[in-house]
């Protein structure tokens, strides 16, 4: 039986594309600070696409000093796109006719016995959650760890489905099909996991919403706005003349919709806690980096930007009261009801 007078510590981390080097270099620093594997330190880990595999990882408790050799080594793997060596024409791949990218670089890079190979659910020892659009019923869908007895049905899914469902971006990577369903990115409906992690800990788990602490790590998502001086007949390419991709609703529309989400969720996270039980480590790209950093631009100009900018978040905000509370927290072990 879980002891609920214990504090009980949530660890949310955003979708954002190859920006998810970011979170991985604050994760890094985060578990070399706590000297044990991070998961050990929290009761409930949740990641939503970029961030879905941060958290499959660190729930199987995969090292965090590897994660950011995810995107630098690998990144062109994963956004294996037709003109991967052309990035200009690249961008000229629209999704007009098929998503930018395929799939399979990245779900053969996680299918490797280091990082998620085979393994389900039913074997990690770590509370998991992961959002993702079940495009089959028309519904959100969170895969889980089997954590309280009505869970049933995800023990024996493999985290690479769950991640692959989760990080499924429209345009970007085709709608990822496993158990006879199709399933699209978790950010279009929990890009910030934060506080649907809070509402399962409060609801699914009853613990005290006054014993509750979420660390809630982002991907240095931009703010997305119109341009005053585009057109306000948008279409799904152009915006009042040719203006191409950066003005039209196609690519802008996606982002819009997950950044719009992770600030609403962070928004009632702070309303439902205290600041005192709230770490948010996020940064803001400026206008320079901007134009150097985006869900799909693996280069050497990105992974500047990112990495220092992971370092430089975890020198603000890995010090203080609260991170002083998350180093002396211990997570106990989880009861779980492991079904295939």
């Amino acid at each position: 039986m879980d002891d609920q007078s214990r504090d009980f510590w949530i660890l949310a981390l955003s979708g954002g594309g190859y920006r998810g080097l970011f979170t991985s270099t604050v994760l890094a620093e985060m578990e070399r600070l706590a000297g044990c594997p991070i998961a050990k330190k929290f009761d409930l880990i949740a990641g939503t696409s970029v961030g879905s595999i941060l958290a499959a990882a660190l729930a199987k408790e995969v090292p965090a000093e590897r994660l950011p050799a995810l995107f630098l080594a690998h990144g062109r793997e994963i956004f294996n796109g037709t003109w991967k060596h052309l990035p200009l024409l690249r961008r000229l791949n629209l999704g007009f006719f098929g998503a930018r990218y395929g799939s399979s670089g990245l779900e053969q890079l996680l299918l490797r016995d280091d990082l998620l190979g085979d393994s389900c659910f039913n074997d990690v020892q770590h509370r998991l959650m992961i959002p993702s659009i079940n495009l089959s019923k028309g519904a959100a869908q969170f895969f889980k760890t089997q954590h309280i007895s009505e869970y049933k049905f995800d023990g024996g899914i493999r985290l690479v489905d769950a991640v692959m469902a989760s990080a499924a971006a429209p345009t970007f990577f085709p709608v990822h099909r496993f158990n006879n369903s199709r399933y699209a990115d978790g950010g279009l409906v929990a890009n910030s996991p934060s506080f649907i992690a809070l509402h399962e800990a409060c609801h699914k788990l009853n613990w005290p919403i006054d014993r509750i602490h979420v660390v809630s790590i982002g991907t240095m998502n931009k703010t997305v706005t119109a341009d005053p001086r585009s057109s306000l007949d948008m279409g799904l390419v152009t915006s009042g003349g040719w203006s191409f991709w950066n003005q039209g609703w196609r690519q802008r529309l996606f982002e819009v919709t997950v950044a719009a989400q992770e600030a609403l969720s962070e928004a009632m996270l702070g309303h439902v806690l205290t600041k005192d039980r709230v770490l948010r480590i996020d940064a803001e790209l400026s206008d320079d980096q901007s134009k150097c950093v985006g869900l799909d631009w693996v280069t050497a100009q990105a992974n500047e930007v990112l990495r220092g900018q992971g370092r430089e978040a975890a020198k603000r905000f890995l010090t203080g009261p609260i991170f002083d509370r998350w180093m002396k927290h211990t997570a106990a072990p989880a009861t779980f009801f492991n079904q295939a």
